[in-house]
């Protein structure tokens, strides 16, 4: 549930980059992508079942899928193919909402090449280069909009309680 009108404009910006990554895959003749037990394995099998991150060894159950460009109002990655990676647990927790250039470079040089060359690889694959840019205009207004209809929807109802409380 919501905590604030904030809560429900960023969970609205998730659910907006949800269905724009739907209609992207689409557009680009892809199934979209769905975080089921078919889309984790084909993901892994790219990975060779590892960590695109540190290599660490996974398994369908035991994969964390991760966002390469994070799902929020401020990257704008989508819920889609090209964009969802295979991390192990520990890894996804560190990165959080950092890109994964960032979260890379916190690595050993080694690692950190290896693993930058299969995210390129899986990136290129994929053809993974929405329009940001415009994507993430979008989205503050989104994100803007539904912070002031809540807020006013809020409002609205506290006022209808504060009637409620004064009529005990």
């Amino acid at each position: 549930m919501a905590k604030s009108k904030w809560d429900s404009a960023n969970q609205a910006i998730r659910v907006f980059l949800e269905k724009v990554g739907r209609a992207y895959d689409e557009q680009r003749k892809l199934t979209p992508f769905v975080m089921v037990r078919d889309g984790k394995e084909k993901i892994l099998e790219f990975f060779d079942a590892k960590c695109c991150y540190c290599g660490k060894r996974l398994s369908v159950t035991s994969a964390v899928m991760d966002h390469l460009v994070p799902i929020n109002r401020t990257s704008c990655g989508l819920h889609s193919w090209g964009n969802v990676v295979p991390s192990c647990a520990a890894c996804n927790g560190k990165k959080h909402n950092m890109s994964w250039q960032d979260y890379l470079k916190m690595m050993p040089a080694k690692q950190q090449k290896s693993a930058q060359k299969v995210i390129l690889r899986f990136v290129g694959h994929y053809k993974y280069a929405p329009d940001v840019k415009q994507l993430s205009a979008i989205a503050e207004d989104l994100y803007e909009d539904v912070g002031e209809v809540t807020g006013t929807l809020i409002q609205l109802r506290l006022q209808r309680a504060e009637k409620v409380i004064k009529g005990l």
